[in-house]
């Protein structure tokens, strides 16, 4: 075959080959463009100076914690370029097998004690007081995943989300007996949704936790909040309000018939 005859046979191959690069420039390109307009949804590491006087002392105020969730906050951080929306979390505790069934005594303190009790999936912490204000007392919080809500959270800003009751009681405890080496420290599992500009729903699982170094001196605690993942954002289908409440329901039904056994 002549050069004369190789002419067009080459001029396609070299055409096609150029298209091709142009259309893989494109996808790349898209990529990364579709990848810098992603959401980056992260808990933010938070340094805490609180004073423990007792069992119910809540964190970031000095007064007793409220029932279901405390005052306490930790900030969740949105570091992409936009935002997400129709936010929604639950907490629980990641080793609640460890506080199961044992009665929890302070050796420095006699003011409380508490059991986490277990019916078919259930978990409640049962907690006696005695002179915490001059006043003594009983509580019982349900380990329930109650699932919150947030409008949004835009671009490089962080919005507060706050704490179970629960997860601070099992702080103050193992800080109040932070001398006994038998005891557990809780880790708390977040479980955080969201929508993002394209209207997709993800979810991402977090563990929040205090690390293994911190000062405690008499009632004085200098510690921080610090996280790991436990599951990269993954899509999901969201439940409905009604898909929420038949949950939440089924689950005060079994804590009802718990206590009128």
């Amino acid at each position: 075959m002549e050069i004369k005859e190789w002419a067009p046979i080459v001029s396609a191959t070299a055409a096609a080959i150029a298209s091709i690069g142009s259309w893989y420039s494109i996808y790349t390109q898209g990529k990364r463009d579709k990848k810098s307009k992603e959401a980056i949804v992260v808990p933010g590491i938070k340094n805490i100076e609180t004073m423990i006087k007792n069992i119910l002392s809540d964190w970031d105020v000095e007064e007793p914690l409220p029932k279901k969730f405390s005052k306490t906050t930790i900030p969740m951080w949105n570091y992409g370029t936009t935002p997400v929306f129709n936010i929604k979390y639950c907490f629980d505790i990641e080793n609640i097998e460890d506080f199961l069934h044992i009665e929890h005594e302070p050796q420095l303190f006699d003011d409380y004690k508490f059991v986490v009790t277990k019916e078919d999936s259930s978990y409640t912490l049962l907690l006696s007081y005695e002179n915490i204000n001059g006043k003594k007392g009983h509580l019982t919080s349900k380990i329930v995943p109650y699932l919150r809500d947030l409008d949004s959270i835009q671009a490089n800003t962080s919005s507060q989300i706050i704490l179970p009751d629960y997860f601070i009681i099992l702080l103050n405890h193992y800080f109040l007996n932070s001398m006994d080496h038998e005891n557990k420290k809780p880790f708390l599992k977040l479980t955080f949704m969201y929508d993002d500009i394209n209207f997709k729903t993800w979810r991402k699982e977090f563990r929040i936790f205090i690390p293994d170094s911190f000062n405690m001196k008499e009632y004085k605690l200098s510690t921080g909040f610090h996280y790991e993942i436990i599951q990269k954002k993954k899509k999901v289908k969201r439940l409905t309000v009604q898909q929420n409440n038949k949950r939440i329901e089924k689950e005060r039904r079994m804590y009802d018939k718990a206590w009128k056994i």
